[in-house]
């Protein structure tokens, strides 16, 4: 029984932080996945056999275009293949058409190396909001079968509040597994995983997990394989400014704990794909439209 979601956008650091260094010099190159991807890949998937967890991967089109091999290993691992656009780029910064030119780019590239349907999505940043939720539509058009888009709390470059805290079916039948979020009084607060998996106690996440699991809701957990690298943070930039700077070191802080914090998390709570959640949480005539 799949208790719980586990996903992986699978993507370079620089690629989570670009939207920082907007205005600065940067040469085209420094904007590809780098050798690391792979590596942190790696390593990851070997923790996630450790604790015999299966979890549902978001891709990078531009990572699965140099690293196809990667894509295999993971789908070879019995991991699921999802799609996280093919550039790193705002779904509400594209217009509807470039959105679809876009997922249908993602699409075909990851189902030309895996031979499998992609099923899932997930928007960059999570920026599917209510500025650009006509992404919705254009998923269900284009056959996916479910989305993790939506974070119900509001930030900077991302944020659906309002929108339902709990897995449920859009009218257009498009699933919808939103990143998991627990209510404070009148604060919701984020316990998706990520930079907030690093920064904040892991107390709080442990707790916050028992209670989502007493009261029979799922967790919906991501993180990025870089988040195990506690090295390729920590070198300057060319023509690197303070808003980096900080940005940086976000990105860095408490990657030397992650993966002992993530080990504590997978041995005490049951993680699986996206997919076998929904196959075992919907009815077999509700799963795949």
């Amino acid at each position: 029984m799949a208790n719980h979601i586990f996903t992986v956008d699978l993507e370079d650091w620089l690629q989570s932080s670009l939207e920082f260094y907007r205005g600065n010099p940067w040469p085209q190159e420094r904007t590809q996945p780098t050798a690391a991807v792979r590596l942190n890949a790696l390593r990851l998937l070997v923790v996630l056999s450790r604790a015999g967890v299966k979890a549902t991967w978001f891709v990078l089109g531009s990572v699965a275009e140099r690293f196809r091999d990667l894509v295999l290993e993971v789908n070879r691992q019995g991991h699921e293949i999802g799609a996280h656009g093919f550039e790193h780029n705002l779904v509400y910064r594209l217009s509807p058409q470039q959105f679809r030119e876009d997922l249908r780019r993602v699409v075909g590239l990851l189902q030309g190396i895996t031979g499998e349907r992609v099923r899932g999505y997930r928007a960059p940043y999570f920026s599917i909001t209510r500025q650009s939720a006509w992404a919705l539509d254009i998923l269900a058009e284009e056959g996916l079968a479910y989305d993790s888009s939506l974070f119900p709390i509001r930030r900077r470059l991302y944020g659906f509040p309002g929108t339902p805290p709990l897995p449920h079916r859009h009218p257009n039948g498009l699933i919808e597994l939103p990143i998991t979020t627990i209510s404070l009084g009148r604060i919701r607060l984020p316990l998706g995983g990520g930079g907030y998996f690093r920064m904040m106690p892991l107390v709080v996440f442990l707790r916050g997990y028992a209670r989502l699991e007493k009261a029979g809701n799922p967790i919906v957990f991501y993180m990025h394989p870089y988040e195990l690298d506690a090295t390729a943070w920590k070198s300057p930039l060319p023509g690197e400014n303070l808003r980096f700077w900080l940005a940086r070191h976000r990105q860095g802080f408490g990657r030397d704990s992650f993966e002992a914090r993530l080990n504590q998390l997978l041995t005490r709570f049951h993680f699986a794909t996206a997919s076998a959640w929904i196959e075992d949480n919907l009815r077999p005539s509700d799963c795949w439209k």
